[in-house]
């Protein structure tokens, strides 16, 4: 029996636990920010700006890496089926299948990779309760204080990194589909070709939908990780918690968080 009730927990965390702990969690930040407002028009600000700009690099160099080799593969990947498109059939693709590259299937790519790596790194912090957030209660002044302090410049880092990265990612795509996977051609195409390509065809708006998409599946991995991250954390940080930490608590933050997140990130991409 053991078995079919812990995947009833589980179940329970995922549907009914899970999401209500990130609405409390939004509620906090929603709360907190008047904090951040204070740091900015304090002696504070310049500690508040290096923490963003330290997020940013940290959220842009952490996925640099598998983003450049999702980015070959794109160029690859789009370039071989260039060629292979013949005349006929190359109109229609750009039509139908392209749009749908750019503002669906792409974002999904970039969060599954980011998720991977972003989410993975919150919750390990946070389940080891590094960081002065746990110092504190989580409804006190300095509590909330912390939490800003903590949270929102993973936000800004991790949307601005996500945009960036989309962008790359169609820049790639439309290099390596008009150069047809060559990689001579592909140096040689110019960048009046691309912009010209995305007037004639009007994929503009498939860009800013998609960037737009990956901005939002970066805004809910880090709410996630960090909301399912603190949880945890303080679970096992103090015997005093409700419920009471359990070894498994571990796990299971770091599981139900890398699903949640992809799960929030698919209901992104498809939305119209």
């Amino acid at each position: 029996m053991k078995l079919p009730a812990k995947l009833l927990e589980r179940a329970d965390r995922i549907w009914l636990q899970n999401p209500w702990t990130i609405v409390e969690f939004v509620g906090q930040l929603i709360r907190a920010f008047p904090h951040t407002l204070s740091d900015i028009g304090s002696a504070r600000w310049k500690t508040t700006l290096m923490e963003l700009g330290r997020s940013l690099i940290r959220s842009f160099v952490r996925s640099l890496v598998p983003v450049v080799g999702l980015v070959a593969v794109t160029v690859w990947g789009i370039g071989e089926i260039s060629r292979v498109l013949g005349p006929l059939t190359r109109p229609m693709f750009q039509q139908s299948v392209l749009p749908l590259l750019l503002e669906t299937i792409l974002p999904i790519v970039l969060a599954t990779v980011i998720s991977a790596r972003q989410g993975a790194t919150l919750v390990a912090k946070y389940l080891a309760g590094v960081g002065q957030w746990s110092k504190h209660p989580p409804e006190s002044s300095q509590g909330l204080a912390e939490l800003q302090r903590e949270v929102m410049p993973r936000i800004v880092g991790g949307v601005t990194s996500s945009i960036l990265f989309h962008l790359l990612l169609c820049w790639g795509l439309l290099f390596g589909y008009l150069s047809q996977g060559n990689v001579a051609e592909f140096s040689a195409v110019p960048l009046h070709a691309v912009w010209g390509f995305l007037d004639q065809h009007g994929l503009w708006p498939s860009i800013y939908l998609g960037a737009a998409r990956s901005a939002a599946s970066a805004l809910m991995i880090v709410l996630i990780a960090s909301a399912l991250g603190m949880r945890g954390g303080r679970r096992v940080a103090s015997p005093q918690a409700t419920p009471p930490a359990d070894p498994d608590d571990r796990y299971d933050a770091a599981w139900e968080s890398s699903v949640m997140s992809l799960l929030c990130s698919f209901i992104i991409a498809f939305l119209p």
